[in-house]
C-alpha cells in the first residue's frame, strides 16, 4: 500500500524553527524544519517532499525528495511527473518495505523526467511551436 496514513500532512503547527545555523548562512528568521520522526510511526514508511533541501531534519534526510520550485506558471508540470515518479518507484513496495532504501531510484526517475521534459520544452521553444503542455507530454497519457 502505497500511501499508509491518507489523512497524514504536516502543518505548520508541526514545524521547528530552522537551526541558528541555516539563519545565520542566508536563512530566513520565519524559516522552519519539517521533523518526522515525532509525528510518524516510523521513519522506514515517511517521505518529505520540499523544494527546500533544508526543511529536513538531522538524522532525516534520507526521508527527503527534493523537488524544484513551482515555478508560477500554469503549465508547470513537475507535479504530474512527481506523481509518475512516487508511483513507479513506490507503488510496488510492500507494507514493511523501507522507503529509504528507494530514494535513489525515486530520485533518478523524478530528475530524468524532469529533464527530459525541460528538453522538450527547449526544443519546442527553439522551434517556435507553443510550449504546450499537452504537446511536451507532461501529463500521461489516458488510454
Amino acid at each position: 500500500q502505497l500511501f499508509t496514513e491518507p489523512r497524514f500532512y504536516l502543518t505548520r503547527t508541526s514545524t521547528k524553527e530552522a537551526p541558528q545555523y541555516h539563519i545565520e548562512g542566508g536563512g530566513k528568521a520565519w524559516d522552519t524544519v519539517k521533523p518526522l520522526a515525532p509525528v510518524v510511526p516510523s521513519l522506514s514508511r515517511a517521505l518529505l517532499v520540499d523544494d527546500d533541501a533544508y526543511k529536513a531534519c538531522d538524522g532525516e534526510e534520507d526521508n527527503m525528495l527534493l523537488v524544484p520550485a513551482w515555478d508560477g506558471s500554469p503549465d508547470d508540470g513537475a507535479l504530474p511527473l512527481l506523481v509518475d515518479a512516487l508511483l513507479e518507484v513506490l507503488a510496488p513496495l510492500g507494507p514493511r518495505d523501507d522507503v529509504r532504501v528507494h530514494m535513489p531510484a525515486l530520485r533518478a526517475a523524478l530528475e530524468a523526467s524532469l529533464a527530459a521534459a525541460s528538453q522538450n520544452r527547449t526544443s519546442a521553444m527553439a522551434s517556435g511551436n507553443a510550449a504546450d503542455p499537452a504537446e511536451l507530454e507532461l501529463e500521461p497519457e489516458v488510454v
